[in-house]
């Protein structure tokens, strides 16, 4: 059975201006249903390999978060606030349901985003998130949300999302109709290739839109990450 995935095709036009969705490369058609249709059936393919990327994380001070595998030696990218300063005994459980633990690394408080080593030995079977390699998103452009808001759950896994969003003119974040609340902060934003370009950072006063830092400011602030991966 594959994960459940929540469509938010009723915001496509509540972004600030008039906004069209960015067709995928496979959309030839003017037609929006079979757009939508080749959407669906992309982000289904996407959809598993999305959840077992995602992990949920739990500090030492009870915060629950959540986070993305980026790499096979363990590491994993998240919020900052969910963390204190060298926090070095993190609870993290996999996508398929695997308890470690872990240690924060590396954070920065700018960018809000924080980087995690997991303890002992890779997981088994791990997948981990491909980083996308766009820089910039148009208005209309489809993501894909996951995290795990109330920890994780061999019942539900990592929910999957969709939504649309745009880069922010003025400090380059990404902002999504994708609907995410307190414990899927640090969680993984992907495109619609099933590439991760951005981690979960907040939730607008009036619940509209989700902020999520891109994985290319990242990159850049932390140039050895991408040594790493």
């Amino acid at each position: 059975m594959g994960r459940p995935i929540l469509f938010t095709l009723l915001l496509i036009g509540s972004l600030s201006g008039p906004m069209k969705m960015e067709a995928s490369p496979e959309a030839s058609s003017e037609d929006p249903i079979q757009d939508i249709k080749i959407l669906e059936d992309r982000i289904r393919s996407h959809a598993d390999h999305i959840a077992n990327c995602c992990v949920s994380l739990k500090s030492t001070g009870g915060a629950l978060g959540s986070g993305v595998l980026i790499s096979k030696s363990g590491l994993i990218l998240s919020a900052a606030h969910l963390f204190a300063e060298g926090e070095d005994d993190l609870v993290v459980i996999t996508g398929k349901g695997e308890s470690r633990h872990a240690k924060v690394i590396q954070i920065d408080r700018s960018l809000d985003v924080a980087l995690i080593q997991l303890l002992g030995t890779s997981p088994k079977d791990s997948e981990v998130a491909q980083i996308s390699a766009r820089q910039s998103f148009k208005p209309g452009t489809a993501f894909i949300a996951a995290g795990h808001a109330s920890g994780f759950s061999p019942l539900h896994a990592a929910p999957i999302r969709v939504g649309f969003g745009f880069e922010h003119p003025d400090d380059g974040m990404i902002l999504t109709t994708c609907k995410v609340t307190a414990g899927d902060s640090g969680g993984p934003l992907f495109d619609a290739r099933g590439e991760l370009c951005g981690i979960h950072l907040t939730v607008d006063a009036d619940g509209r839109y989700s902020s999520h830092v891109p994985l290319s400011k990242v990159i850049a602030a932390w140039p050895q990450l991408a040594r790493l991966l």
